[in-house]
């Protein structure tokens, strides 16, 4: 996907730059407060892109659960689209269905696939609702697992 992969790149070029950054500070003694501050940019630098990278992989659940809902609309048995009879394919609509729903529509409720990506969206509420993390985020990891996550659910839908 390439708006994963430009995104990822970004995100190289901006903590590699940090990371000159901090180096010099370190090399020209800048003192342990700047070292710090900088120590601090790299994990906000990491949430941002970790934020940004969950909403890349929403826009793809949309795209999913969309598609998934209008096939299982045109099942003939009405027990078989019931449920699904009451949901627009409209994407104002699919976007007010909570992301977990949509995970669940794709995926199996019970699966390894399904708590990994809740824990990661329960990280991404944290972080979305004003808590700043302390620990570092590998997002180059995150973004490799959403891709592959997104890959999987679009053949399972």
């Amino acid at each position: 996907m390439k708006d994963f992969a430009d995104t990822l790149r970004t995100f190289e070029i901006s903590s590699e730059n940090l990371d000159r950054i901090r180096q010099d500070a370190l090399v020209f003694n800048d003192g342990p407060d700047r070292v710090k501050h900088l120590d601090r940019l790299v994990l906000v630098n990491q949430q941002a892109f970790f934020i940004l990278f969950i909403a890349l992989f929403e826009a793809k659940l949309n795209r999913l659960a969309a598609a998934l809902i209008d096939r299982m609309k045109q099942q003939a048995d009405w027990r078989d689209r019931r449920v699904l009879d009451d949901l627009e394919h409209q994407p104002e609509r699919i976007r007010n269905i909570p992301v977990m729903r949509k995970v669940a529509l794709l995926t199996d409720k019970r699966g390894v696939v399904y708590r990994r990506i809740k824990e990661l969206y329960d990280i991404r509420n944290r972080i979305a609702h004003g808590t700043l993390l302390t620990e570092e985020i590998d997002v180059a990891e995150v973004a490799d697992e959403l891709q592959r996550f997104a890959a999987g659910l679009n053949e399972a839908s």
